[in-house]
């Protein structure tokens, strides 16, 4: 009886792993939707000024699209991730926080993988603030990393992530694993670095373009580190 239940709540969170995303975007999609057909009944071919305007609207509406998409999809990850917490779990969909961790990395990385394409950056740090993730005053980032788990990371002020930098604080290990990433203020991480979970590095400390950061390491301030995995090679200044 016990199995057959198990079977039942896996099918049901099955289906809505599927229907509740396609719900959203529905919803996402329906203002500029409509914004649209208004456009299209707006247009006069014969008119000379809509021949001239219809390419601005047509470009504003896009923005608006990209603007709806990705701020109702943010909203719903923001939605999912209040209750995703550190830790190990079973990777089935009986498990609640797997099913949520699902659901959150659909209303995330949908509109992420878009924004990689049209690189709009304050739609972006508006995307990941509502993903979960806290940035620092004068945080700068590139626009082409990738943050896998915003709800999870914390990166301080001053803080630069070089272009195509992955953090992740998720890993597969017969379970799923989630552990906190902190990064410090003053820190420069370099290009194509990879920060895995866990992992601590305090304030001022440089990390090398195309390093790999183990998980659980630590780097300490005022220190620079290179290579695969780091090392440290000296004192920043």
């Amino acid at each position: 009886m016990a199995e057959r239940s198990d079977r039942v709540l896996v099918v049901a969170r099955s289906f809505l792993a599927i229907a509740i995303p396609v719900v959203v975007y529905s919803l996402s999609f329906a203002p500029p939707l409509y914004m649209s057909m208004l456009l299209i009944r707006w247009f006069n071919p014969r008119n000379y000024i809509h021949f001239f305007l219809l390419p601005i609207l047509v470009f504003l509406n896009f923005l608006f699209t990209l603007v709806t998409v990705t701020l109702i999809s943010g909203s719903f990850a923001w939605l999912f991730k209040r209750k995703i917490n550190e830790g190990e779990y079973e990777i089935t969909l009986r498990d609640k926080t797997v099913f949520r961790y699902a659901l959150y990395c659909i209303f995330y990385r949908t509109p992420l993988k878009i924004l990689n394409i049209i690189n709009f950056l304050p739609l972006r740090y508006a995307l990941l603030r509502l993903a979960g993730l806290k940035m620092g005053k004068n945080c700068r980032l590139m626009g082409n990393e990738l943050i896998e788990d915003p709800f999870v990371t914390e990166i301080g002020d001053n803080t630069l992530i070089g272009g195509y930098t992955i953090i992740t604080a998720h890993l597969i290990e017969e379970k799923l694993k989630i552990k906190k990433i902190k990064i410090g203020s003053n820190c420069l991480i370099g290009g194509a670095a990879f920060i895995m979970p866990g992992v601590i590095i305090e304030d001022n400390v440089t990390v090398g373009a195309m390093s790999l950061v183990p998980k659980n390491k630590v780097l300490r301030r005022n220190r620079i580190y290179v290579g695969i995995p780091v090392r440290e090679i000296g004192e920043r200044q």
